[in-house]
């Protein structure tokens, strides 16, 4: 779960930090799409299991950041498109 690790974030920063996944998830999924590569096969370009990639791109799994941009960098994505506020 999502709060687990962020005791003390407050409600509005949990939203905006599930809105960045989400919008994260939905733009790896379509980039991944458009190079017409299948979940496995972008599994296997980043060396992971399929599951993680199924799961991450259906917002079911937390990506840490070193994954985040370990796939970005896979896909050539620019993570400016995430327009994360500090």
């Amino acid at each position: 779960m999502l709060e687990k690790g962020l005791e003390g974030a407050s409600t509005a920063d949990i939203r905006e930090i599930r809105r960045t996944l989400n919008k994260f998830s939905s733009i790896l999924r379509d980039r991944r799409e458009r190079l017409g590569l299948t979940q496995e096969a972008f599994a296997e370009r980043v060396n992971v299991n399929v599951n993680t990639v199924k799961y991450i791109e259906q917002g079911r799994r937390i990506a840490s950041l070193p994954m985040i941009l370990r796939l970005a960098r896979a896909l050539d994505l620019d993570l400016k498109l995430l327009e994360v506020k500090p």
